[in-house]
This record gives structure tokens, sequence and C-alpha cells, in this order.
């Protein structure tokens, strides 16, 4: 069974299909996180998107048993109108020297469950781009390294790890380019986590992108995210989680 669209322009899946975003990496051989991370996916029956407000999240960041970074999302309702915000910010020390840093901040609107607006400013090593998006006549108008786009409502940045109803997307645009990358990934059973002396039962998910890169993910029965390992050019990070 195959990702369908339909009439809207939406991407979804079906039952034997799932979807997840990409990451890339940064230009001196470390990790860049395009939007922030990698992300598993499943189908998932429709329902209501953002009915509640989401619990914040925050990750600490370690590549070869050494923290070098930490991944935030924090959330703020205003009107109509739910805020997301992200903050993903990595140093990779060698000898007491920067070898490596990148920062990504990033602030999403949401209404009625759909991204209406994004602002993303990522420095990638000194290289700095912004991706903006704004909704006009029905679309998302996407502004970025890449040039210009318009895409279908109901889009996601690759930033919206956190928000269930990227799992029903067969590609996401990037925050840290404004392209359009292919994604998927594969269901990999349930996992017993220890997430701060506490055991949870988790969803797990291996992931793949067009670009060869991926990793694995895992969710908790609410559908939170709570842990990530990503593969990336011989490169292993580990995303724990902050109770």
């Amino acid at each position: 069974m195959n990702v369908r669209s339909p009439k809207d322009g939406v991407p979804v899946c079906d039952a034997d299909r799932v979807t997840a975003p990409d990451v890339t990496l940064g230009r001196r051989g470390f990790l860049a996180l395009s939007g922030g991370a990698a992300l598993g996916a499943l189908c998932l029956k429709p329902g209501p998107a953002l009915a509640a407000l989401p619990s914040d999240r925050a990750f600490r960041i370690f590549r070869k048993g050494e923290e070098i970074g930490v991944h935030r999302v924090s959330f703020e309702a205003t009107g109509d109108r739910i805020i997301s915000r992200v903050d993903v910010e990595i140093t990779v020390k060698v000898a007491f020297v920067t070898a490596f840093s990148f920062r990504q901040r990033g602030e999403d609107h949401w209404r009625d469950g759909m991204l209406v607006r994004s602002s993303v400013k990522t420095d990638d090593d000194g290289d700095v781009t912004r991706v903006e998006i704004e909704e006009g006549r029905g679309k998302l108008h996407v502004d970025g390294p890449s040039g210009t786009l318009n895409v279908p409502l109901g889009m996601m940045t690759d930033t919206s790890f956190w928000n269930a109803d990227i799992l029903r997307q067969s590609q996401v645009i990037s925050a840290g380019k404004g392209d359009l990358e292919p994604i998927r990934s594969t269901p990999r059973g349930e996992d017993l986590l220890d997430l701060g002396g506490k055991k949870v039962r988790a969803r797990h998910f291996e992931i793949a992108s067009s670009s060869g890169r991926g990793g694995d993910i895992w969710y908790d029965p609410a559908g939170r995210w709570v842990k990530s390992t990503i593969r990336t050019r011989g490169e292993v990070l580990d995303y724990q989680l902050i109770v």
C-alpha cells in the first residue's frame, strides 16, 4: 500500500506505510539538525489535533557519551492559536576549542491543528539561514535559501516532531533550507525505557530519508516524544529526555 494524497493535496499515509522527517550533517562533519531532530512515525486514526496545550519537551544531546547540546520545545496558547517554540544548541569541542557549533531557533503558529506561520533562524557553524512561512489563499508560502514555493495547507516543517499529525506526512518542509524532503519510517515494536528512574513502555520506530540518513525514535503511550538516536555519516547522537 502506498501514500496517497486526498483532494486537498495534503499527504496522508495508509496502513502499510509511515513517514518521518530528515536530519542533516553540518559542513565540518558533525551533526546539524535540519529542523532540530529526526522523528519516527506511524499512521494514526483521524482526530482533533492540538485539542490541549502540549507539554514542554527538553532533551540533552550526547555524542560518544559526551553531552554536546540541548533541544527544547515549549508551548503557549494565545487566542485561537497555539505557538510552539524550538531552541536547539550544539557545541562540539576538541582540546577545549570549539570545533563545531549549531544553533536553531524557531517559532510556529498553529490554528485548528494546522501550521499557519513559521519563522526559523539557523546558524550552522557560522552559515546563517532563515526560513519564513506564511498562510495565504489556502496554501503555505515558503521563503528560504532554496527559493520560494507554495505548498498545501496542512504540511509542516521538520521542527514539528512533537506533533503527532506529522506522522501523516509523506514529506516535510526543511526548516534549515526551505525545500521539501521525502520521509518514511518503519515500526520496530515496543521497548521498555528507563526515563529518570521510571520504566515507560514506548513505541519504537526506525527512520529513514531520501538522503540516506536516519535513526530511531520512541513515543510513550500518550504519543509524546521520549527518546531519539540519530545516525548520519558515521556519527551517532543520543537524545535523552530531561525529566
